[in-house]
């Protein structure tokens, strides 16, 4: 009789364990769903600004307008290692370590 009840609880305790990872699984699934969704709209909204604004003067304020809009940091950078525009800070005071890698070829 023991037995039995064991079994049965422990059955129980497996088939709820097992419904619990199914659920926190979609749930993890839908949250990285919308992450990756943020992200690539504020990627493309990055991509239309800038699109507009091709200058370097005009990038300068047009990547601060967008840190409050897409709540990221955007930094454009110069092949030769020179920060042309930051949404965070001032570019003149800063400065790319080391040499650039295309992400053309990507």
């Amino acid at each position: 009789m023991f037995r039995r009840l064991f079994a049965a609880v422990l059955a129980l305790e497996i088939i709820t364990l097992a419904l619990f990872g199914i659920l926190v699984a979609r749930s993890t699934r839908a949250r990285v769903r919308e992450e990756i969704e943020l992200r690539l709209h504020a990627e493309a909204e990055l991509l239309r600004a800038l699109g507009r604004e091709t200058r370097a003067p005009a990038l300068q304020p047009t990547l601060q307008r967008l840190r409050g809009e897409l709540e990221a940091r955007f930094t454009v950078v110069a092949p030769d290692g020179k920060v042309i525009a930051d949404s965070h800070a001032d570019p003149r005071f800063l400065h790319c370590t080391g040499p650039l890698e295309s992400t053309l070829s990507r």
